[in-house]
């Protein structure tokens, strides 16, 4: 059986790394001795050698499984009997074999648990990489499929953040289909991705009076589009792209990014939600947010600002959860969740509401240069010049 997630213990004075695994297929309740060495990596691999065998389930592992409990086989011993391809540790499974087919592909991503615009992009990353695959290339060769991939980014200058996302459905349909111990998935796993950024800036605070002054220099509409992001805790493809419902005690956010987006939060009296103009999608207004704050404000940062609004506003925790769309934190509060009845919504928003209006009047206003003007392309769209496909019909009033 897979080993638990948890760190092994490892005696002190350089003393080796100890083994317990269970293994009742192979008629060995319980495996417990020395792994016979003190390096992390060298057991890192007794530990991925003992995965594989245990999910092989052939005599050939039931022997060696059954030799290391006997003490007529070490550890170490194992390892060196079972090389395959230059590395320790390693056993062929059949499924290494399989083909690169878009069939298997399908198969996984029917039942993996996403929604059905992570879907689609997840079938868009694996026709992008398709492309790359040359015939004969099995599950083994993956690897070198990716950095066929990677090193077309790098030579014509493609989306690179297509290929991050092309990487993590690989390692998902590898982890899934063949297992987390396979030889593949330990490979693919090693092909470095382009966004890895170590010094990204974090989110950054905004009360309502710094989201005002933003807001501000934004032409309208586009000032009380960004004001009722934040207020309302959305991210700018759920304002534009997902959609709301407004109803007479809240406003219904139709999240797709996970099960828990799909939610109700509170209606703030004073400041309603706005129908975001049709002439401009949320990637072109955020541009104009990012010149009107400096490039100061990030997609996310008037959400999780919204966070800590309720948070001083006195709204209860396992409610404010709710309201940002997140799952359950801990088992206690599986206990606590409940969804939001039509007055606990009332009440909420009134203290929201409150809040947010002793917060604008208590500090100045203090815009931080000249109104935007719209650019001329959107400006052609806004006075019907051009036009845009039409928007499914996503924002409602009950």
């Amino acid at each position: 059986m897979p080993r638990k997630k948890t760190r092994h213990h490892r005696p002190k004075n350089g003393a080796t790394f100890y083994v317990n695994r269970r293994f009742p297929q192979y008629g060995v309740p319980r495996l417990c001795r020395s792994s016979g060495t003190n390096d992390e990596k060298v057991f890192d691999d007794i530990q991925r050698l003992l995965d594989q065998l245990g999910q092989l389930g052939s005599p050939e592992a039931a022997k060696i499984i059954q030799g290391i409990h006997k003490k007529r086989l070490t550890f170490v011993d194992a390892l060196g009997a079972h090389q395959g391809e230059g590395r320790q540790g390693i056993i062929r499974l059949a499924e290494d074999d399989a083909p690169i087919d878009e069939r298997s592909f399908q198969a996984w991503l029917a039942v993996h648990d996403v929604t059905q615009s992570t879907r689609t992009s997840y079938r868009n990353a694996f026709k992008a990489l398709e492309k790359f695959v040359k015939s004969g290339d099995t599950m083994k060769s993956l690897p070198a499929v990716l950095g066929r991939y990677r090193d077309d980014c790098v030579k014509l200058g493609r989306n690179r953040r297509a290929f991050d996302i092309a990487l993590a459905v690989a390692q998902a349909w590898v982890k899934k289909t063949i297992g987390p111990a396979s030889m593949p998935y330990r490979d693919v796993r090693l092909v470095q991705r382009f966004n890895d950024k170590p010094d990204a800036r974090k989110s950054k605070y905004f009360s309502p009076r710094d989201i005002m002054n933003i807001a501000q220099r934004l032409p309208a509409p586009l000032d009380d589009v960004l004001f009722a992001t934040a207020s309302y805790g959305t991210n700018p493809k759920e304002y534009f792209s997902d959609g709301f419902t407004v109803t007479p005690d809240g406003v219904e956010i139709h999240g797709e990014k996970s099960k828990h987006r799909k939610r109700i939060v509170p209606l703030l009296r004073n400041f309603p939600p706005v129908i975001p103009p049709a002439w401009i999608n949320y990637r072109r207004w955020w541009r104009y947010v990012t010149m009107a704050s400096n490039g100061e404000m990030l997609p996310d940062d008037a959400r999780k600002s919204f966070a800590r609004w309720m948070s001083e506003a006195g709204i209860p925790f396992n409610r404010a959860e709710q309201y940002q769309g997140h799952a359950e934190t801990t088992q206690t509060a599986t206990y606590f969740y409940h969804v939001a009845t039509a007055g606990q919504l009332r009440t909420d928003g009134l203290l929201l509401n409150d809040w947010i209006k002793k917060n604008l009047e208590q500090e100045p206003p203090n815009p931080a240069g000249r109104v935007i003007a719209i650019r001329p392309r959107d400006a052609k769209y806004e006075k019907g010049m051009l036009v845009r496909p039409p928007k499914r019909a996503l924002w409602r009033e009950e």
